[in-house]
């Protein structure tokens, strides 16, 4: 049996008591999966995709990414690259697990979405939490690239996101350094959780 908790700001939120919107994502992962490679694929781009567990930094071992696979794409100048998979449950207690991403960013509550919408198209906005998230995975990967693949019932939005070594390097780790040493690091010091 598998036992899986994270620790959130003091909250043990362990596999078995996931909310809804968590559990659906976890159990439609392997489908998106399978979406992504065979829409790759029709697409004249086939992809290879390696499982993935956690990946911790060489240099700063507070540091992890735990990406939803390894991704080897031969038509690439650098063909390695890594996959992130959302499957969207719910936005403002809609189901919207029967919607199209365009349905969804058309909908009066889109602006709430991740994926945004430009003159060039559909992308994930770069003030979502989840572009933070693929930069921070590439980084701590070293990936040039990720797949962030967006799965619901009726669709399947990739974008290929490129690393951002500035965001990284001037937004995102000094963040993670600062939440890990004011946030983490007491709670090991004073005994509270296990280093």
């Amino acid at each position: 049996m598998t036992f899986l908790c994270a620790c959130f700001d003091h909250h043990i939120i362990c596999r078995d008591h996931l909310p809804a919107a968590m559990r659906w994502g976890q159990e439609m992962e392997g489908t998106a999966r399978a979406g992504y490679i065979a829409m790759m694929e029709s697409n004249g781009q086939p992809v290879n995709v390696t499982p993935t567990g956690l990946t911790l930094s060489q240099t700063m071992p507070y540091l992890g990414a735990s990406t939803d696979g390894k991704v080897e794409d031969r038509s690439m100048a650098k063909p390695n690259g890594i996959l992130e998979v959302k499957c969207p449950y719910s936005m403002n207690k809609i189901d919207i697990r029967n919607s199209s991403v365009q349905e969804i960013v058309d909908s009066g509550q889109g602006n709430r979405f991740y994926v945004g919408k430009s003159e060039s198209g559909f992308s994930l906005k770069h003030d979502s939490d989840y572009y933070s998230q693929v930069q921070g995975e590439m980084a701590l990967t070293g990936a040039q690239w990720c797949d962030f693949v967006v799965w619901t019932k009726v669709d399947t939005f990739v974008e290929r996101i490129k690393f951002d070594a500035k965001f990284w390097e001037d937004v995102l780790l000094p963040k993670l350094k600062l939440f890990y040493g004011e946030r983490i690091l007491p709670l090991i010091e004073s005994g509270q959780i296990g280093p």
